[in-house]
């Protein structure tokens, strides 16, 4: 972006693409729930927690009703634990007044609390104050749109 005209051009535009995509999403919510319940990874991670160190007979049972080879649906699972691992599923370090903004946010986009907290602890692992340069960020966006 050259100079200001182009970002507050750039901003408005923006501003307008979320506008029609959030229209879309409100006037076709019923289908995205449905997809996003459908979705084995979430479906994988309910199931790991209701039922804490499953032994390999019910993970391959969760497998077969997936249609998911054993050692590829295991090979997932591994790949979800890793995330959790990398990015941190403990709060202790984290500003709790951002993890909260953060928690809020991101459930604008997920019908699982849980996921919007994981995702939430992601972004404020590699910046702490990741949600309020959100906050800031969108403000001046709509002041200058």
């Amino acid at each position: 972006m050259k100079n200001s005209k182009d970002t507050k051009e750039f901003h408005k535009e923006l501003f307008e693409v979320e506008d029609d995509l959030m229209t879309f999403i409100q006037k076709n919510k019923e289908s995205f729930v449905v997809l996003e319940k459908s979705n084995p990874v979430v479906k994988i991670i309910d199931f790991l927690k209701d039922n804490p160190n499953p032994p390999d007979s019910k993970i391959h049972a969760l497998a077969d009703k997936f249609g998911i080879e054993h050692d590829k649906f295991e090979t997932i699972i591994y790949s979800i634990l890793s995330d959790v691992i990398e990015h941190g599923s403990d709060a202790k370090n984290v500003d709790t007044k951002e993890l909260k903004a953060g928690i809020k946010i991101e459930s604008e986009h997920t019908i699982h609390p849980e996921l919007a907290k994981f995702i939430a602890l992601a972004h404020l692992k590699e910046i702490p104050n990741y949600y309020t340069l959100l906050s800031q960020m969108e403000k001046e966006a709509k002041k200058n749109g």
